[in-house]
């Protein structure tokens, strides 16, 4: 049976002359999982926000054609009308985050469904013993991908039987990833419907039934999935030159982090030569960003020491480091792209150079806001490069980004370091990446492990 059907919808965004979707003719149906793919910006996150009301209810646009939800057209239902039968995961778990743990989190929407509460607190121990939850756990502090997990898990507790998840696997390890993909097929059998954006397309092989591809606004109905897939997974091999440098850059002695009675950081010690790529694996929760705002200094230790040897007076040091944040938004706020990349740039030759080199200089007008999630993160690398920084750090910059756009990125980042030296941190369980940006890997767990390339795939093949 048809769940969903979008019938000849066409789209354009309130003020832009250009049409987003022409023509999208698709179909989800229970018991089935249909991943919606496509390169970064290409509408996919457009058709979820028709299918849950978002448009045209909060982001306005004009819309021709039909979406069917059971049959019923739903183009000029509310949220709340559409939501009795579609729950949605959005891309940035911090925008549907609204209590301050992780149970009250879980119970919030089964309250508003005037759940008993003994079946309340059944579920709320129920999905966080599926996907690994601490329900006593506060929601600021947990990780992105811990995040993920807590808001895939509210919606599914309140048992939609369609349930839309886009980019769900961003930021999410590997065993995050299985707990949430496996626990989605105990639906899907069960006669749900599973919409997934995504891009990590290598963790989807064994759950996915049905794939649609977007491009330029245009949909079709992928026939060989196993094919698709498998095209769309491969590893990028490493651009970077091989630096030789003895230069310490950060030595790192006895570093220990904690936050009251929890320790995040354990009396670990490294050192990062200059020009080197240094690889920050781990699953989820386990100090991956505690440890690169450490570095950075946003933070202070609560032991131990982090010698740095940058040449800088102490008050300019924050004008020889970039970061890149797990959430884009963090850091967007001028009202267009081009003031963006300009605010912070060392010259202007070079902010027009990366919006070109990130295939961003058509949006140059827009509010980056209005942009989508993967083409944020394009314009955060790029305007943190544009201030030419001695250190760059990278929490998770490949988030939302196909094959095509994923090289683009990781070639324009070593081109970046290969020209100038720089000494690059990141922080990624992307592993069609993971190579090219290492020359060394720590991986954070229970015991500190430092290596080469080679503990790249220890961690992935766990």
């Amino acid at each position: 049976m048809k769940a969903v059907e979008l019938k000849n919808i066409y789209f354009r965004y309130k003020g832009f002359k250009e049409i987003i979707l022409k023509n999208i003719n698709m179909t989800a149906e229970y018991g089935k999982i249909t991943l919606l793919a496509g390169m970064s910006g290409s509408g996919k996150s457009t058709i979820l926000n028709l299918i849950t009301g978002i448009i045209p209810n909060i982001i306005k646009g004009d819309i021709k054609g039909e979406i069917l939800i059971n049959g019923e057209n739903v183009i000029g239902k509310s949220i709340s009308e559409i939501s009795k039968n579609v729950g949605v995961v959005l891309q940035n778990a911090d925008s549907q985050i609204v209590m301050p743990h992780v149970e009250e989190e879980i119970a919030f929407g089964l309250e508003n469904i005037n759940l008993a509460r003994k079946e309340i607190e059944s579920k709320i121990n129920d999905i966080c013993n599926i996907l690994s939850l601490n329900k006593n756990a506060k929601s600021k502090t947990l990780s992105g991908g811990e995040k993920q997990r807590l808001m895939s898990g509210a919606i599914l507790a309140m048992n939609p039987k369609i349930i839309i998840l886009d980019e769900p696997l961003a930021n999410i390890d590997k065993f995050g990833a299985k707990l949430l993909l496996d626990a989605l097929t105990d639906l899907k059998n069960n006669d749900y419907t599973i919409i997934i954006i995504e891009h990590r397309l290598d963790m989807l092989i064994k759950y996915i039934d049905k794939i649609y591809d977007i491009k330029n606004g245009i949909i079709n109905e992928i026939e060989d999935i196993n094919k698709y897939l498998d095209d769309e997974k491969n590893i990028i091999n490493d651009n970077g030159i091989i630096i030789d440098s003895n230069k310490k850059i950060f030595e790192v002695n006895n570093l220990t982090y904690k936050i009251k009675d929890r320790t995040i950081i354990n009396n670990i010690s490294f050192d990062i030569n200059e020009g080197e790529r240094l690889l920050l694996l781990g699953e989820n929760g386990k100090g991956k960003t505690t440890l690169i705002r450490l570095l950075s200094k946003m933070i202070k230790p609560t032991d131990g020491e982090i010698k740095q040897y940058i040449t800088t007076k102490k008050r300019h040091w924050f004008d020889e480091i970039g970061i890149v944040y797990q959430n884009p938004n963090y850091q967007l706020f001028m009202p267009t792209v081009e003031k963006e990349i300009l605010y912070n740039a060392k010259s202007k030759e070079l902010a027009y150079e990366l919006l070109n080199k990130f295939d961003l200089e058509k949006y140059k007008n827009r509010h980056p806001l209005s942009l989508s999630e993967g083409e944020k993160r394009k314009l955060t690398v790029a305007l943190v490069l544009a201030r030419l920084p001695k250190v760059l750090f990278l929490d998770e910059p490949t988030v939302g980004q196909d094959y095509d756009n994923l090289l683009n990125m990781i070639n324009i980042i070593n081109e970046y370091r290969n020209k100038h030296n720089t000494t690059i941190i990141t922080i990624s369980h992307d592993i069609r990446c993971a190579n090219s940006l290492c020359d060394k890997c720590i991986i954070l767990d229970d015991e500190l492990k430092i290596g080469n390339k080679e503990l790249i795939d220890e961690f992935f093949r766990r």
